[in-house]
């Protein structure tokens, strides 16, 4: 995969435990202002620790900065404006499931997790966690209730996918984080 975003560094693996986890590892060795994809995650999860199936064929992305935000609800807008910017390139409505869901006809297509370090009612570095199923196949047991772009007859890439995304959120995180300034 082949991304740039001017300011950001990307870190392409192939299989690893969760993005969210190498993203918290890079913060703490110094790092800054960058994304972590996978070709799939053997751990990786949602809320609550719920187990977020993610295989090759999916978006498995990590966006990581340290920053200096005012301790609000950030999740919130940034899930609506991925929702809204989905429906805008792929011509369907996607629904935001409050928190953190994507849903695509009436099934969960996408989920973000937001970890945050807070100092002082500021967050001082944040990591937004996203996984799109995109061209993976949804196992049998979960298919009542995930899908996938491909099993809804959207037809693009995962690097595709992932250009979208990461720009959108990288775009969000450094217009949120220059308000602040």
């Amino acid at each position: 995969m082949n991304l740039s975003i001017p300011g950001w560094n990307f870190i392409y693996l192939d299989t690893i435990g969760s993005t969210n986890d190498i993203a918290k590892d890079f913060l703490m060795d110094g790092g800054n202002y960058f994304i972590v994809l996978a070709r799939e995650q053997t751990r990786g999860r949602g809320r609550k620790g719920n187990v977020w199936y993610s295989p090759e064929g999916g978006v498995w992305m990590s966006v990581g900065m340290n920053c200096q935000i005012n301790a609000k609800d950030i999740l919130t807008p940034l899930v609506h404006n991925l929702c809204k910017r989905l429906s805008d390139v792929f011509g369907i409505p996607f629904e935001v499931k409050l928190p953190n869901d994507i849903f695509l006809n009436k099934r969960k297509v996408a989920g973000i997790l937001m970890e945050t370090s807070i100092s002082e009612k500021q967050i001082i570095s944040v990591i937004v966690g996203i996984g799109i199923n995109v061209n993976n196949k949804i196992p049998d047991e979960l298919q009542h209730y995930a899908t996938s772009l491909k099993s809804e007859g959207i037809s693009t890439t995962v690097s595709e996918v992932a250009e979208l995304i990461a720009n959108e959120i990288t775009t969000y995180l450094d217009v949120l984080s220059k308000d602040q300034i």
